[in-house]
């Protein structure tokens, strides 16, 4: 599953990152790398960017680049 294709309030693990360029670094750069936990906060309008929650902070992402992004999502056990 890609990281652009989550719903809002769905958590993850980032499994690999697709880009080939200095896309892929700039990403790393950001924290988003593999075996790294994320939550998606909320999707902007009209096919917006989306802002989701990485290690202790907000990071706005354009849906192009989270196309990029390979995750599994967590399945939060509610008690």
């Amino acid at each position: 599953m890609r990281l652009s294709e989550l719903e809002e309030g769905s958590h993850a693990v980032i499994q690999k990152v697709y880009s080939h360029n200095e896309n892929e670094n700039r990403l790393y750069e950001l924290g988003l790398i593999p075996g790294t936990e994320i939550k998606v906060i909320r999707h902007a309008a009209w096919s917006g960017p989306m802002i989701i929650k990485v290690m202790n902070y907000e990071l706005c992402i354009r849906r192009n680049s989270a196309s990029h992004i390979q995750v599994k999502e967590k399945t939060l056990s509610r008690r």
